[in-house]
């Protein structure tokens, strides 16, 4: 768990370039003693269960950068136990109009943790308010967003003058990964923009006040506190520590460092983070806290260390072993104080709860996404419906089978490693498929290495002969068409006619008819061959007649 160190982990740098040719410009300015006693006033944010801050001290120095630039800040975190759902961002807002637009962020930053090549995951637009009060402006993401590992926040804003933002000063310590870098650029750019040009480390150590709430996973500690009896009213700067023990023994946790804790008449209360881990193996955690007066001299350790009920160590239920491994609801029922149990594990859930498999709601008869594109194989989609993959080989993209058809019946649709779009109605197994080329031709599947018994198709034309074509219009529009009557069809070809009439409709494969066709055509040009050669022949004899007629003629004269 690093919220903590993250708190005290802070350096500000500032890019070289403020965009389109300009040099962003910088000076810090100290602000007086009245307006930091102001900010100590208004300092405390409450933004949620698991707070990602750099702010351990008041803000101390303005920031200047070049008028009519948009000042961007950005600062980097760890996400507590290594994935968290951020649901505000909080910031300062320095020289600012009231009123005006700014902008919130939010990157993921890849595995090498890089925020240059970070990719923007929120580019909110947000109301300025409270511009140079000194006072935290809190935000709510309009939709969550999950994080996970490094991930970055930042804010923006159109600056009027050398007083543009807040800066804590150098005494939040500079421990990765808590950094922060500051940008400049011409209003409107884009957050991938202003991740690309975030600066690198700044020496001066300086950083934004800037904060980012996450969803779950603090402990809301209460408490009370006196000196020699007396109860104790006023700020007190305090350290909290778990460890496996109500003395020595080994820390379960980093030291956490929370200054000018608000006390009134002894009591206060504040938030400490919570990770799973520091409750995985121990049966007992103590708390050691340890506090002294602001600003100064040693902390003291108050004994004895207290003890942590089981309300907090519920965030992992003293681990629950058996529910880290639970596959089913009986072995989940075994991990009394279970933190949590995979999907796989819960029964009896119906599927149409709302948001019951989130992003999925309820919907009349299923659930619905109603959420955009939705990828398969790509993290991309372009359509609303899209799926990607490798090569598919003699594979499918999409696949329906029907347990219920007999013999078994399987569909599949696949753009083709060749680059066409086929698709089969198979029959156990064996493979029979349209296909369609780029120039939008159907061609069907004919290899002859496919088919056995071949034999010619005889007394083609006999059956085109017996088929009756017929105009008409379809009942459901009126359209006028022309065709086949199936019921007709099926009496002279039963082989191109499919479906049941008492359970659906009749269907004809004109395809096949074509075939019949084209046999009917050869038939008909063997008997006009036929009559052909009659017809010479006939000729033939005529002419001899003729000759003979004539001879006897020639031999008078």
């Amino acid at each position: 768990m690093r919220m903590y160190s993250l708190l005290a982990s802070v350096v500000c740098g500032f890019a070289a370039s403020a965009g389109l040719g300009q040099t962003l410009k910088m000076r810090t300015t100290p602000i007086d003693e009245q307006t930091q006693q102001t900010l100590a006033s208004v300092f405390d944010d409450r933004s949620g269960p698991r707070l990602y801050r750099h702010d351990t001290t008041p803000p101390a120095q303005f920031i200047s950068a070049t008028v009519g630039t948009e000042f961007v800040g950005i600062h980097g975190f760890d996400a507590i136990g290594g994935k968290d759902v951020l649901t505000s961002i909080s910031c300062i807002w320095g020289d600012s109009t009231n009123g005006s637009a700014g902008r919130i962020f939010v990157w993921q930053a890849d595995s090498q943790g890089n925020v240059n090549t970070a990719v923007p995951l929120v580019d909110q637009t947000v109301t300025v308010k409270d511009a140079l009060t000194g006072r935290y402006c809190e935000y709510a993401l309009t939709t969550p967003v999950t994080v996970t590992g490094r991930f970055y926040i930042g804010y923006a804003a159109v600056v009027n003058s050398w007083q543009s933002a807040y800066l804590v000063s150098t005494n939040t310590a500079p421990t990765p990964p808590g950094r922060a870098w500051v940008s400049g650029g011409w209003p409107g750019g884009s957050a991938q923009y202003y991740a690309s040009i975030a600066g690198p480390l700044d020496p001066l150590n300086f950083c934004l006040p800037l904060r980012a709430s996450g969803a779950s996973g603090a402990i809301t500690y209460q408490g009370r506190i006196s000196d020699g009896g007396v109860n104790i009213t006023g700020p007190t700067d305090m350290q909290f520590r778990f460890f496996d023990g109500p003395s020595a023994g080994t820390p379960l946790s980093p030291q956490f460092t929370n200054p000018e804790v608000p006390v009134t008449q002894g009591l206060f209360t504040l938030e400490l983070p919570g990770d799973s881990a520091w409750f995985a193996s121990a049966p007992d955690v103590y708390l050691e806290i340890g506090v002294r007066p602001v600003g100064g001299g040693a902390y003291r350790t108050l004994s004895p260390r207290q003890r942590i009920t089981r309300a907090p160590a519920a965030l992992h239920a003293v681990r629950a072993a058996a529910a880290d491994s639970a596959d089913s609801a009986t072995t989940a029922a075994t991990a009394t104080f279970a933190q949590s149990v995979p999907w796989s594990g819960v029964t009896g859930v119906p599927a149409s709860i709302s948001n019951a498999f989130s992003p999925w709601s309820a919907a009349t008869g299923g659930i619905a996404y109603s959420g955009g594109r939705v990828g398969i194989g790509t993290a991309t989609p372009a359509a609303p419906l899209h799926l990607g993959s490798g090569a598919v080989g003699t594979g499918w993209q999409v696949q329906l089978t029907n347990a219920a058809a007999s013999p078994t019946f399987e569909s599949g649709m696949r753009l083709s490693d060749g680059g066409f779009f086929e698709i089969t109605n198979r029959i156990n197994g064996f493979t029979k498929f349209a296909r369609l080329d780029s120039n939008g031709g159907w061609s069907a599947v004919s290899d002859a290495r496919l088919k056995t018994d071949v034999t010619p198709l005889d007394a083609a034309l006999d059956t085109v002969l017996r088929l009756r074509p017929v105009r008409f219009r379809w009942i459901g529009d009126g359209a006028a068409d022309y065709g086949f009557l199936a019921q007709q069809v099926r009496s002279v070809l039963p082989e191109t006619v499919s479906g049941d009439e008492t359970q659906g409709l009749l269907t004809v494969n004109y395809s096949k008819l074509s075939v019949i066709a084209i046999g009917a055509v050869q038939a008909q040009q063997k008997q006009i061959e036929a009559l052909k050669d009659e017809n010479r022949d006939l000729r033939a004899r005529l002419e001899r007649l003729e000759r003979m007629a004539i001879s006897p003629q020639s031999a008078a004269r």
